[in-house]
């Protein structure tokens, strides 16, 4: 109410409410905070205001200016006065979103795509944890890993090692017999970091039909918290599956989004669980186009890979 900002000190409020008693009866200043906290317990108890005003206040949105603008309209008028502004957070073509230069722009439109898919749950209750999202510090996440970046200890090696030993067992054990001994062979005392790019160079091109030129665009990108993503990060699609489900299954949260791409709920063809590739991001991307269509400007297609 009293408008106060980061910059103020602490007793900007105080005075705000001071000056104000100077000039109104206690009654009418009551009357006034009772009013504000009716506007926002309305907003809360709105499924749709709670998320779309959740999204805005998310994006940097002040929420007493929110209110402002709620004054003298109607719910449809401000409802359509939210549905502007969001517009405007998302103003993209997204398919020229790139995750080196775009990163926030790409955040927003993905935590938007989880809001939105929230919302078309009509008979669920569910809520979007804006609460935990804020505690958390969340980052973008490649669903396909391409390089061994931030990999430097001997035991992130090994974790790795030992994670991706089940995953190829598990795409196709014959096939990938000669690799998946030599990873056995390796241990704490032989292992050097020449000797583990050069293994996960291998163990990349057992995914080789997977990649394309470019894996840092939205297609290939899903919001995580950072906490998980360290778990996550470089491991493959087969590997990072695992441990979303494990996580899940012990109550941390994850977007309801990126619990449905590493459960191919986006993929047509869910036929090869372990991959992540061309056909799965064309899919992906085409769903969040679908989602998201009344806030995003007329899109095109991704990339030509995701036609392919």
């Amino acid at each position: 109410m009293s408008k106060k900002t980061s910059k103020d000190d602490e007793f900007f409020t105080f005075r705000y409410f001071n000056k104000k008693l100077e000039e109104h009866s206690v009654e009418e200043i009551w009357d006034e905070v009772k009013a504000y906290f009716l506007t926002f317990e309305d907003w809360f108890n709105d499924r749709e205001l709670f998320h779309l005003i959740g999204y805005l206040v998310t994006c940097g949105e002040r929420i007493e200016q929110l209110k402002d603008e709620a004054e003298g309209k109607s719910k449809k008028e401000f409802r359509e006065y939210i549905n502007k502004k969001i517009r405007q957070h998302v103003n993209y073509k997204i398919s020229e979103l790139d995750y080196e230069n775009n990163s926030n722009e790409i955040k927003k439109v993905l935590l938007l795509f989880n809001i939105e898919t929230i919302l078309r749950m009509k008979s669920h209750s569910y809520r979007f944890s804006f609460n935990l999202y804020k505690k958390g510090k969340w980052s973008i996440e490649h669903i396909h890993a391409q390089n061994a970046d931030g990999l430097s200890t001997v035991r992130q090696w090994m974790a790795w090692i030992e994670d991706h030993i089940k995953s190829l067992e598990r795409i196709n054990v014959s096939k990938y017999k000669d690799l998946i001994e030599k990873m056995k062979s390796i241990n704490e005392i032989n292992i050097n970091a020449e000797v583990f790019n050069k293994l996960f160079e291998e163990v990349q091109s057992c995914f080789k039909d997977q990649l394309s030129d470019d894996m840092h665009l939205i297609n290939n990108l899903t919001l995580i918290d950072r906490d998980i993503n360290s778990r996550l990060s470089n491991s493959f699609f087969d590997v990072k599956r695992d441990i979303i489900i494990e996580m899940d299954k012990n109550g941390y949260f994850i977007p309801p989004c990126t619990r449905n791409v590493f459960l191919k709920y986006y993929s047509k063809n869910a036929s090869h669980l372990h991959f992540w590739g061309p056909e799965d991001r064309k899919d992906y991307y085409d769903e969040i186009i679908y989602t998201l269509q009344k806030y995003l400007p007329i899109q095109s297609e991704v990339s030509s890979d995701a036609n392919n």
